[in-house]
């Protein structure tokens, strides 16, 4: 009860501080506008429960990037003005304590990378299929994330997998985005999902994460046809933009092998990206590799 209450407050005070009218004024001084060196921004995309945080988390633990934290996810629509919040609090000495731990996609701490759902339903709104009145706005969405990139020296990434049915939307803003796709068994990502429903929801019966097209039709079925059905249509639709996203911009993880050598991937990831893009990513100060022997344990 403490941590559902914890939760409403949380989502209380973003709502609050998302929506000032007057703090989306300020956060449009405090973007860049000359976005002309921006590094491509990497997003990383999947079903639910296949291993896309730790990856996340340890591509960040090792190569310097920008990324959105908690914080800025509580400034959702501000996310500049965030940036310098966060700033601040690492000038009086706080950093993030780069882990492998992560509670269904949640990070801890105020630093902690975040899936800052709220931020890109806000810039892209909620899917491709179902963007009603949304108009995404490419320039304002440019200037926030060459703002984060200039400040973090590194390109952003971000892993939220409600961007695997937002792909039409993110390339109309970032054609030359990079693109990452985790992917595992469906059969352990089935399982994972159902147990991610029954810890949320106290029941495998109730839908939980990335929504697709045909929910309402799917929702009939079992609880385990209904997650395959989802792991199928987020599969199918992120397929078509790898096959046709330009010049090779795309990278494929097997979360089984990643589990197994999780730095020779991301090394490995992070050596496409830079031959692609052509922008060297600097490692991070202080890395230390033995932050990946959590891997295995998350």
């Amino acid at each position: 009860m403490v941590v559902k209450n914890q939760m409403k407050l949380l989502r209380w005070l973003q709502n609050q501080i998302g929506n000032a009218q007057l703090l989306r004024w300020l956060d449009k001084k405090m973007c860049v506008f000359d976005c002309r060196s921006i590094p491509d921004p990497i997003f990383i995309v999947g079903s639910p429960r296949v291993g896309s945080t730790v990856f996340f988390q340890s591509v960040i633990a090792k190569y310097q990037m920008a990324y959105l934290s908690n914080l800025h996810s509580l400034f959702f629509s501000q996310p500049c003005l965030a940036d310098i919040l966060v700033r601040a609090i690492k000038f009086c000495g706080f950093s993030h304590r780069h882990t492998m731990k992560s509670d269904f996609g949640y990070t801890a701490g105020v630093l902690g990378p975040s899936e800052a759902g709220a931020t890109f339903r806000y810039w892209f709104g909620d899917a491709d299929f179902s963007l009603n009145d949304h108009i995404t706005n490419c320039q304002q969405v440019i200037s926030a994330v060459a703002t984060l990139s200039k400040s973090a020296a590194g390109p952003l990434i971000s892993k939220n997998l409600f961007n695997s049915m937002r792909l039409k939307e993110i390339l109309k803003c970032f054609p030359n985005a990079f693109l990452v796709w985790v992917q595992r068994d469906h059969s352990s990502t089935a399982q994972s999902i159902l147990k991610m429903r029954r810890s949320i929801n106290g029941t495998d019966k109730k839908w939980t994460s990335v929504s697709i097209p045909n929910q309402q039709e799917v929702l009939k079925y079992l609880p385990e046809e209904q997650v395959l059905q989802q792991i199928l249509a987020i599969e199918t639709y992120i397929k078509q933009y790898f096959e046709q996203h330009r010049e090779g911009r795309t990278f494929m993880v097997s979360y089984d092998s990643f589990r197994l050598e999780p730095e020779k991937i991301i090394d490995r990831f992070i050596k496409k990206y830079s031959e692609i893009s052509g922008y060297e990513v600097s490692i991070r100060d202080g890395f230390c590799s033995s932050v990946f022997d959590q891997v295995n344990h998350s």
